[in-house]
């Protein structure tokens, strides 16, 4: 197999390899250029000398339906340097002709740069026309001026969305350089490379949903992901990672980073720079059957959603930073894990089952730690909390929601909730040498009402434990109290001292000395 790559919401309007392929060109005529292009086997050239605006207008043979969400995508080259002002772009069609400014002196880098808007979107001038029918593609270029020569091109005129992969690299893992390689990757420009990281203008799709033949076996490590920063011209809904996988598909796997130890190793980095544009990545697709995420980090992220529960299914060791919206691990095995700075308003993460697989992860700076939506009995194993602006826990449920928990420090938490925290009080006593005492007795008593917690004989270990629930604390100040009788053994002088029970319970080693007068 080979990785296959195709568009999503994708229309080829003109590959811009002839002056006639999709349609004809008025107004400042075109000259095909076959030494410079982005796509296929030519662009359009021209010549753009006049100070103030330059038109060229493309007529497609037919006219296509950009109703909807439809982005809009093509390929713009110029030579004018500071000459250069901004670049339009204009539909007409039924109604009159609405203008969009894609680029300007100040935001273009020079080069060739890909021009994209959404044009569901408000024009910025002009009429919008009814968008079921487009008639003429408009591109208005202003200058303070040009050289008689060719100083303009333009290539590969399409709307498209984002892209699906499917397959393999011949027999083994395909990841995102794979997928940056194929033609229709470079003429949509929605996944590109520089410095070694990757950058994306468009939701990228692993695998395929539709039952069919379609394998997918992607498994990416050390690589980067930067969602570009395009608000102002593309919906958000571009801004997404999605897994898929089908009944037929002999392979489905999806991992990022690997696994190694018990601990998640070369993992990944998906960010996006703007908070109001969080990416949000979905793999809820039961058909996915080995999925991973290792040492990945996932900043500025919206929903973060996964399937049930199963074999191969885990997310370990990875870094959830600055999200906007909900980690929904739903019962996958989810641990060791960073939850940092989460701001969505009802918990940066969402415990869906009582047979939830989550322990061992760090909630630091979010609103609230935990969602618990439904009333129930939760273990919550070795979760650490700090931070919290609202509360670690967030009861949403109407009901009681008792949570077991198992050295974790909660703390704070809302609504009808419980907190059963079983931690343990550990005390051995010793002689001088640090030789265990047995039958010492030992007492320890809680500071704020004098209640008596543990009252006790050491064992021939010198040791006595008892359980205490901690619940969410805070600590409890205790008073400790130790005697030994001469009735068996040696008689030792009765000691007192304090200390406090912590959410990881009590632990402490006293020595006795030997009464002299007794003896």
């Amino acid at each position: 197999m080979v990785v296959t790559v195709a568009g999503v919401n994708y229309l080829q309007i003109t590959s811009m390899d002839t002056a006639l392929t999709g349609g004809a060109w008025v107004g400042s005529t075109p000259a095909a250029d076959s030494s410079s292009f982005k796509e296929g086997l030519g662009s359009m050239s021209f010549v753009m000398k006049t100070a103030g605006s330059n038109v060229t207008t493309f007529t497609p043979t037919v006219p296509p339906d950009l109703s909807g969400v439809k982005h809009i995508r093509f390929w713009m080259l110029s030579t004018h340097g500071a000459q250069f002002t901004q670049i339009e772009l204009g539909l007409t069609g039924a109604g009159g002709t609405g203008y969009w400014v894609l680029a300007t002196l100040a935001t273009y880098p020079g080069g060739w740069y890909q021009c994209m808007v959404d044009v569901s979107k408000a024009v910025d001038s002009g009429t919008k026309p009814t968008m079921t029918s487009i008639t003429a593609f408009v591109f208005r270029v202003t200058l303070t001026g040009g050289k008689n020569v060719a100083n303009f091109w333009l290539d590969n005129l399409v709307h498209c969305d984002g892209l699906q992969a499917s397959g393999d690299d011949g027999g083994g893992a395909y990841d995102y350089e794979d997928i940056r390689v194929t033609g229709i990757s470079e003429a949509t420009g929605v996944i590109s490379l520089y410095n070694g990281i990757y950058y994306l203008t468009g939701s990228i799709t692993v695998g395929v949903a539709e039952p069919g033949v379609a394998s997918s076996n992607f498994v990416a490590k050390n690589q980067i992901l930067v969602f570009v920063d395009k608000a102002a011209y593309i919906n958000a809904s571009l801004y997404a990672i999605n897994v898929r996988g089908n009944s037929t598909g002999a392979t489905q796997i999806f991992q990022l980073g690997e696994l190694s130890g018990g601990a998640g190793i070369n993992g990944c980095t998906v960010v996006c720079p703007n908070a109001t544009l969080a990416y949000e990545f979905t793999a809820t697709d039961v058909y996915v059957t080995t999925f991973g995420l290792y040492g990945s980090t996932f900043n500025t992220h919206g929903t973060i959603d996964t399937q049930p529960n199963g074999a191969n299914l885990e997310i370990i060791g990875c870094t959830f930073l600055n999200g906007q919206g909900q980690i929904q691990p739903n019962t996958m095995t989810f641990t060791q894990n960073f939850i940092i700075g989460n701001i969505y308003a009802s918990g940066a993460l969402l415990l869906e089952s009582e047979l939830h697989q989550m322990e061992e992860n760090n909630y630091i700076a979010c609103t609230y730690g935990i969602q618990v939506t439904a009333a129930g009995t939760y273990p919550i194993n070795g979760d650490q909390f700090s931070g919290s602006v609202s509360a670690d826990i967030n009861n949403t449920s109407g009901g009681l929601v008792t949570i077991n928990a198992n050295e974790s420090n909660i703390a704070t938490y809302t609504g009808n909730t419980v907190i059963l925290n079983t931690v343990y009080i550990t005390i051995t006593i010793q002689d001088q040498g640090g030789s265990a005492i047995q039958y010492a007795r030992v007492a320890v008593y809680r500071d704020s009402d004098d209640a008596e917690l543990m009252n006790e004989l050491t064992d021939i270990s010198g040791e006595v434990t008892v359980p205490y629930n901690y619940g969410a604390g805070p600590d409890v100040p205790i008073t400790i109290r130790v005697r030994k009788s001469s009735s068996p053994g040696i008689r030792y002088i009765p000691f007192e001292t304090g200390g406090a029970i912590e959410n990881d319970g009590f632990s402490i080693t006293i020595r006795l000395s030997e009464d002299a007068v007794a003896l």
